[in-house]
Order: structure tokens, then sequence, then C-alpha cells
């Protein structure tokens, strides 16, 4: 259950992030074995997030560079 919670943490709408992180830290309460793997999960889906974002500024600054 906490796992499949980790799709809506990392939602773009800010009200779906917020319902969703105040869940999972409920379910982790009642579930704490789950709480390592739901770490690694969103260290994952951060790196991931953190890559899409580097590309972008890369893509932002070359084309700066061609200005």
């Amino acid at each position: 259950m906490c796992v499949k919670l980790v799709d809506d943490v990392t939602h773009p709408e800010e009200i779906v992030r917020r319902a969703a992180a105040k869940c999972l830290a409920d379910c982790l309460q009642c579930h704490g074995k789950q709480i390592g793997t739901t770490i690694e999960l969103l260290l994952v889906r951060y790196e991931e997030k953190l890559e899409v974002g580097l590309s972008n500024c890369k893509k932002y600054c070359n084309a700066l560079a061609i200005i």
C-alpha cells in the first residue's frame, strides 16, 4: 500500500502531493517494515526528476549560448 502512494507523492499537482504525503506518513506509522522500501523508491523518483530538471537546464543554457 505504501509503495503505491509514492506515485501520488510525486504528482504534478500540489494538492495531490500534500494529501498523498499525509496518507503515506499515516500508512508508514502502521506499516513500519515498509519504511526502507518506501525511502528507496522515493530516492529513485527524486533522482529521476533531478535528471529531467538537469536535462531541461542544459537545453536552456545551450539555447542561451546561441543567442
